[in-house]
């Protein structure tokens, strides 16, 4: 009887330390797997809070660069609305890329046959290079602004407009801005009446260079694209070479309207940059509960 009640007795205790052992061993599997999950939440929503501030942050400077162009363009009009001669209008589209660094040409371009001894066409241009700028008159067949969207789509609809990125291919002052991005505002009249378009340009280059010098990862980097979903610039390779359409299964991305324009700006954050201390994390408290599990 002793023999048997002392099984009995060991087999109890046996299956009592096995239960406890077990509904540990859940507990503590359970704990793990929320703590898991609680990391990966945080670090996703303090990536996001971080993303969410240096997209704001750049779309701010974007602003404030974009409303340095239309003040300019607008301190210009009323001088050009009062000197209305090709000389005085040539001066003018020199002097507004003189005074204002961020610009890198101005056009002022009048409707066809605005001066009767210039013949059809006349616009006033100015570009700017490395260390000088230049100005002349442009337009004739080949270059036919009245069509072209920059000077038709201000006149058309009657309000200033920022134009999408469109290739610089008519510089004759001989200066390769690359791709631009252009102010248009239409020149109008104390009776109503347009009689032509002011034109204020940034080069892509220079945009880029202003707006994309933070970084929030290693790898992240800024895209701005225009109204119909087409890259404009991207911080991560060149507009002509850019990078394939963005993984959202791989990234992290956060999108900004840029207001007063048809343009969106987002930032573009690789999920293997955010979550990599976290990973790190899950790596060592891993090699810690195997070590211990060696141990026993």
């Amino acid at each position: 009887m002793n023999i048997i009640a002392k099984q009995i007795r060991r087999s109890f205790a046996l299956r009592l330390s096995l239960s406890i052992v077990v509904i540990a061993t859940v507990v503590f599997v359970v704990a793990i797997g929320e703590l898991f999950y609680r990391s990966r939440t945080a670090t996703r929503e303090a990536a996001i809070s971080q993303a969410t501030q240096v997209l704001s942050n750049v779309t701010q400077h974007m602003m404030a660069l974009l409303s340095e162009v239309e003040v300019a363009s607008q301190n210009t009009e009323w001088q050009v609305m009062e000197n209305l001669r090709p000389d005085a209008l040539l001066q003018l589209s020199r002097n507004i890329v003189e005074l204002n660094p961020i610009l890198d040409g101005c056009s002022i371009a009048l409707e066809p046959n605005f001066f009767k001894d210039q013949g059809k066409f006349f616009s006033a241009y100015s570009s700017r290079s490395e260390n000088h700028i230049e100005t002349a008159q442009e337009g004739n067949e080949s270059y036919y602004y009245f069509g072209m969207d920059w000077y038709s789509l201000p006149m058309l609809r009657g309000k200033a407009l920022w134009h999408d990125l469109f290739p610089d291919s008519n510089d004759i002052t001989g200066n390769n801005r690359g791709l631009i991005i252009s102010y248009c505002k239409p020149l109008v009249t104390a009776e109503g009446r347009a009689i032509g378009v002011i034109s204020s340009d940034i080069s892509l280059r220079k945009l880029t260079q202003e707006l994309f010098q933070e970084r929030l990862y290693p790898e992240s980097y800024f895209v701005l694209s225009d109204s119909r979903g087409k890259t404009i610039a991207t911080s991560k390779a060149d507009i002509n070479d850019k990078a394939d359409a963005i993984d959202y299964d791989r990234n992290l991305v956060i999108k900004n309207q840029v207001p007063h324009t048809d343009w969106q700006l987002a930032i573009v954050c690789p999920k293997s940059d955010i979550f990599k201390g976290y990973y790190h994390f899950v790596y060592i408290v891993i090699s810690i509960i195997v070590f211990g599990l060696l141990l026993l």
